[in-house]
């Protein structure tokens, strides 16, 4: 594929119990939830990531119905330009051709973005926000924007990509809240992380 797709899943839930007992390890319902300014984040990859990286965010959709909906509408979208298309080019003999393929290639993109949005709706409540770099599949590294492709064994012994991102410059910006997990003793919390 031309574009890697790498997906940085948050929520929009600050401070859920569900959440603390999901992601917390350890069952101690201890930790730290920081609060992401997405403005930010955008502004950064929309001025230094080029042609090569694209930043896609959004929240995660759950309705089943919905996401039927937008692939449909797309579909028909494409479609109905397919056919405007076609209606001027008689002249060209390779024009079915070219379209044909162009109309696979734009829904197929569609999909591959889009897709990464949908969940089950068993997870409603998990309130998910995602952020997706759209890598070029040739990046390994771009010191522009801060980022590097880096590799590591799963657990399953899956050898995975994974972009990996150094933000210094931003840190200040980019960090807009701490909430406390609801079993941490708040006070020490606060003053060994403001050290950190």
């Amino acid at each position: 594929p031309e574009y890697r797709y790498y997906v940085f899943c948050t929520s929009c839930s600050s401070d859920s119990t569900n959440m603390w007992n999901y992601y917390v390890k350890n069952g101690m319902y201890r930790g730290y939830n920081l609060g992401i300014a997405v403005d930010v984040l955008e502004n950064w990859f929309s001025q230094q990531g080029g042609e090569n990286v694209k930043l896609v965010h959004g929240s995660v959709n759950y309705n089943k119905k919905q996401q039927s909906e937008m692939l449909y509408q797309k579909a028909k979208e494409l479609t109905e330009i397919f056919d405007q298309r076609k209606a001027h080019a008689h002249a060209d003999p390779n024009f079915e051709d070219s379209a044909i393929s162009e109309f696979q290639d734009d829904l197929l993109a569609y999909i591959n973005e889009n897709k990464l949005f949908f969940k089950h709706p068993a997870f409603k409540s998990e309130q998910e926000y995602r952020f997706v770099l759209k890598i070029h599949s040739d990046l390994r590294s771009d010191a522009q924007s801060g980022l590097e492709i880096k590799y590591r064994v799963g657990t399953s012994g899956i050898i995975t990509p994974y972009a990996e991102w150094t933000f210094d410059i931003l840190k200040p910006m980019l960090l807009k809240q701490i909430t406390l997990s609801p079993m941490i003793e708040e006070e020490l919390a606060k003053e060994s992380f403001e050290r950190f």
